[in-house]
């Protein structure tokens, strides 16, 4: 049985494809990786066989226009933006997801590509969406994108989400008809057929986060599934550099501090933000200088250990607390290690994240980007590693992750759908 998996955007939205993408391998089917070039050898290092989607996401981040949508967090901006990125990849995107589905006899995609089902009717196979943060309307919880204002009531929570399906579909509709009419030989999808095409066509959808941190909707479809999260193994051919068990082994536990794919116009005053709040707090840390190239190039102080590259399930353990921008997979793993989380969201789901971190008493006060100062920050990292209860919530919650298996009950799932049986069937 063969697989494709479509995915794109930054490391955190390739990393639980690819964990699926193993975990559905080692199942016994064919599984081919699709997803934006610069991911080819992560990818590969798995063994799994890589088809390019798209050009390198990462030098499009590092474009000043990008920094400056992400640092702005401005809504209507990012609108702009994707509508004029959707121009640029979709006809590359259109034909390479194709070339990597025609053999396959079942696609799993991200529901953030429009192609996916698009793809799925012109081969005439079954489809799978997946979903980092919760898409499906419902009455129970705000849309993410909505997310500063939690919960103001059944109404306006499933009308957020209505409006940000139709912002989705309006960003793309334009490139996703055409190369649907024009190349597919398709008909163009309806406005409301489309923005709502999940129910329209009963695809299923999977979204590989935790019920410990999100209870499933009870007005949602039984094909919308939750999974637990998807965790990848560490590659075993990574090892630590000596220079940083050294640094691990010479003090306290350190704070780690990463942003991930998040980049900024002004990396060295940030630099200097984080380095006071540091001292304020008293505080060694692991910086990760991430794409934005933190800390590269500058003299830091000895209780900051600088690295490039690291694996959170290894790292993470090791630390008093993380602090990160609030990215899906982030969040996930500073869950998993049962350690407070420090959030410091810049725009889409982060705040969403944030917001049910603080919540659950996982980790202090998310602090928006556009307003963090060192004194900010130092007070949240002394709260995170002093507050004996917020520690105590967060290695409990850390248990009940790890207990879970995301990737078998995601398996179990598709076999369902595909009637593949590789694995003992999952309850869902």
């Amino acid at each position: 049985m063969m697989v494709s998996v479509l995915t794109i955007g930054t490391r955190g939205d390739i990393q639980p494809f690819l964990a699926l993408a193993a975990g559905l391998k080692e199942s016994g089917y064919t599984v081919r990786f699709c997803s934006p070039c610069n991911f080819r050898e992560f990818v590969e290092g798995y063994k799994i066989e890589f088809f390019p989607l798209c050009d390198d996401i990462q030098k499009l981040m590092e474009r000043r226009q990008a920094k400056e949508i992400v640092e702005s967090g401005n809504p209507l901006k990012f609108a702009a933006f994707r509508i004029k990125t959707v121009k640029t990849f979709f006809a590359e995107m259109y034909n390479n997801a194709l070339d990597a589905c025609k053999d396959a006899d079942v696609i799993i995609y991200k529901n953030a590509i429009a192609i996916g089902h698009s793809v799925a009717q012109k081969l005439n196979i079954p489809c799978i969406e997946v979903g980092l943060q919760p898409y499906t309307p419902t009455k129970d919880f705000p849309s993410f994108a909505f997310s500063r204002n939690m919960n103001r009531g059944a109404f306006y929570n499933k009308a957020g989400h209505i409006l940000m399906e139709m912002f989705l579909w309006f960003s793309s509709r334009k490139a996703v008809n055409n190369i649907r009419k024009n190349v597919y030989g398709l008909k163009p999808l309806p406005f409301f057929t489309a923005m709502n095409r999940q129910k329209a066509f009963n695809v299923p959808m999977l979204y590989p986060f935790s019920e410990e941190l999100i209870s499933r909707p009870s007005d949602w479809d039984e094909n919308n599934y939750i999974t637990g999260y998807w965790f990848l193994h560490s590659n075993k051919q990574w090892q630590p550099p000596q220079e940083l068990i050294d640094f691990l082994s010479e003090g306290s536990k350190p704070v780690y501090i990463g942003f991930g794919s998040m980049t900024n116009k002004s990396p060295e005053d940030f630099l200097k933000l984080i380095v006071s709040a540091l001292e304020l707090s008293g505080q060694r840390a692991v910086l990760l200088s991430g794409w934005g190239g933190l800390g590269k190039g500058v003299s830091l102080p000895s209780s900051i250990f600088l690295i490039e590259n690291v694996p959170h399930d290894w790292l993470f353990p090791k630390m008093a607390a993380v602090i990160h921008h609030g990215g899906a997979g982030t969040t996930a793993s500073g869950l998993r290690a049962g350690i407070p989380s420090i959030i410091i969201p810049h725009f889409a789901d982060q705040p969403f994240w944030g917001y049910y971190v603080k919540k659950l008493g996982l980790g202090p006060e998310p602090i928006s980007y556009k307003k963090l100062t060192a004194e900010k920050l130092a007070e949240a990292i002394t709260a995170a590693v002093t507050d004996e209860e917020m520690k105590t919530r967060a290695a409990k919650i850390g248990e009940l992750v790890r207990a879970e298996d995301g990737v078998a009950k995601a398996i179990g799932i598709i076999d369902s759908i595909v009637g593949m049986n590789t694995s003992e069937n999952v309850p869902v």
